[in-house]
């Protein structure tokens, strides 16, 4: 498949979430999350970036890499609905609360990250087959 750059100059989304869970000692802790999606002229995603605040942990690492192999992926015309049915419902902390009207629970930062870009993006699929 050939690859479908991004222009130059693009719309974008981003979205803010708090993730509330609890270490394995009891303490409770929040980590935070930027999810920016970068659009196409006709509105699909192509690129997708996720900042967290916990630099150099393990999740914000493997959030960066998913967020690379998403965005090469979209790139090269995989459908979004193919990579978000991979991510979603994975288990592994954080997990928890996110004080979100939809989205208040989430299994892992992944399934958090599946779920809102199949929110953002319903109609996405039709328009890159």
């Amino acid at each position: 498949m050939q690859r479908k750059p991004m222009p130059p100059e693009r719309p974008s989304i981003t979205k803010s979430f708090k993730l509330a869970y609890q270490h394995k000692n009891g303490e409770m802790d929040i980590m935070k999350f930027y999810f920016i999606v970068g659009m196409y002229d006709d509105g699909t995603p192509g690129e997708v970036f996720v900042k967290a605040d916990k630099t150099g942990t393990l999740a914000a690492g493997a959030l960066d890499a998913c967020a690379i192999m998403m965005s090469i992926a979209l790139q090269h015309g995989i459908p979004l609905r193919e990579l978000t049915s991979k991510l979603k419902g994975t288990r592994f902390g954080p997990s928890g609360s996110t004080k979100d009207s939809n989205i208040p629970m989430t299994s892992s930062p992944f399934d958090l990250l599946a779920r809102w870009l199949e929110s953002k993006f319903p109609e996405s699929e039709e328009k890159q087959s």
